[in-house]
């Protein structure tokens, strides 16, 4: 069985081999063209199969699994300069063909995504757009990103330093990088929900599914057709959208109720401030129980005929599938364990460790547990085989033959799937990994 996760191997190895330094460095033509102990395809799979340790660490780790000399290894000031040629647009070209090598899972004909955001400190002393303000200022980045939901692998990203966030925007910029050739319904968290999303989805051929505030909800519906959710909790609306108050100049008085105003301090990509126009969305809200007396509010455009209030349920609570992604990404795979201060190489790590995470998923996907009469269903230890599967990647050629990664991932002690549970979260003080002890 260990073919699974050589096939995963080649498949990233390929990837990396269609990259070129004349595509993807900042200078085309004079970086990477004279020979280096890192070249342009080592660097980019040494970046991907790092693990937490310091940058002496893993380069000695890197080519002492190749059976490499120590006066083969590059320094570690080698290392930044080599790390410092590549342009920004590497890392994410290399995430995107390493996930065209593989076709999605589907539901219905739908591939299902979820967008959210999670921050991630590094250690700093200018770099004043990423700074965290208040008791314990720290920096970090915001990631905002797309992932899969059933093949359990991130798909795309926006990366913006902390104090700038601005999730409204990230989260239209996915939305209009998404070809309409799939279909895909995309789900998020309180906080993407905006008109500008709706019609940026809409544009893009891309179903969504996002929970809003109960005050976002009776904003759209008005007062009336929110009350009427009592009886009826599941209510679709067009909304004519402008940008100015001159209810003369309305193309519809006689649907006055319909019109929904957008301020100038709001963004919103389809008119400009003052100007005259209007622009329809269709929206569906439906009220969700989850309580004896609590209820959750979704915004979507799925038709009520095929996507009934229980199946959008369903469908919003997978959404959970990527904040699970964010622990393992953080912290089994050291995502927040920097090995720099400038913000640049701290994208850089983020997106390998979403390559490697991928990878790793990609072999973990394919190994299932036998079926047991037990209370509970078991699913494999994603933990231990994100390690597994790490671990396989940075060995030498000799080990890879006889490593069984499917076995020692079956070994792994299986979780129960506890359906239903729910607890408070606790926040804690949030701040950078230290150097000192890496």
């Amino acid at each position: 069985m260990n073919h699974i996760a050589e096939s995963a191997r080649s498949c990233l190895v390929d990837a990396i081999d269609t990259m070129t330094p004349t595509e993807f460095s900042k200078s085309p033509g004079v970086h990477f063209t004279r020979s280096r102990k890192l070249s342009f395809r080592q660097l980019l799979l040494f970046l991907v199969s790092s693990a937490k340790g310091s940058i002496p660490e893993e380069l000695r780790r890197f080519y002492a699994s190749r059976s490499a000399m120590p006066g083969d290894a590059p320094s570690r000031s080698a290392f930044i300069q080599q790390r410092a040629k590549l342009s920004e647009q590497a890392m994410p070209a290399l995430l995107q063909r390493f996930n065209s090598k593989f076709q999605p899972r589907l539901f219905c004909g739908f591939q299902l995504l979820a967008c959210d955001g999670s921050e991630l400190a590094f250690h700093s002393g200018w770099d004043w757009d990423a700074r965290v303000t208040g008791p314990g200022g720290y920096y970090a980045v915001h990631l905002v990103a797309l992932y899969d939901l059933l093949s359990r692998k991130y798909t795309d990203a926006v990366i913006q330093p902390a104090r700038l966030k601005n999730e409204h925007e990230a989260i239209c910029q996915l939305a209009q990088r998404l070809d309409g050739a799939a279909k895909r319904i995309l789900t998020a968290d309180r906080g993407f929900g905006s008109y500008n999303f709706y019609l940026h989805a809409g544009k893009a051929g891309v179903r969504y599914l996002v929970r809003i505030t109960e005050k976002k909800a009776q904003g759209i519906l008005g007062e009336e057709l929110f009350r009427r959710l009592d009886a009826s909790p599941d209510i679709t609306v067009t909304r004519r959208l402008v940008r100015h108050q001159r209810k003369s100049e309305y193309l519809h008085p006689e649907e006055r109720d319909a019109y929904r105003f957008i301020g100038p301090s709001t963004q919103f990509d389809f008119l400009e401030p003052g100007k005259a126009g209007e622009v329809p969305v269709t929206i569906r809200i439906a009220r969700v129980k989850i309580g004896e007396d609590s209820y959750e509010y979704l915004a979507t455009d799925l038709p009520p005929a095929e996507f009934s209030l229980l199946e959008l349920k369903d469908l919003y609570r997978l959404r959970w599938g990527i904040e699970t992604s964010f622990r393992d990404l953080k912290h089994t795979l050291g995502a927040e364990k920097f090995r720099s201060r400038h913000r640049e190489f701290v994208i850089q790590e983020l997106w390998a460790r979403m390559i490697l995470y991928n990878f790793c998923m990609e072999i973990a996907n394919q190994v299932s547990l036998r079926k047991r009469s037990c209370k509970y269903v078991y699913r494999i230890n994603i933990a231990q085989a994100l390690k597994v599967c790490h671990e396989f990647l940075c060995s030498c050629e000799e080990l890879r033959r006889g490593m069984d990664v499917p076995g020692w991932i079956l070994k792994a002690e299986a979780s129960p799937v506890r359906d239903g549970r729910k607890w408070k979260r606790k926040p804690r003080h949030h701040g950078a990994q230290g150097f000192n002890y890496r």
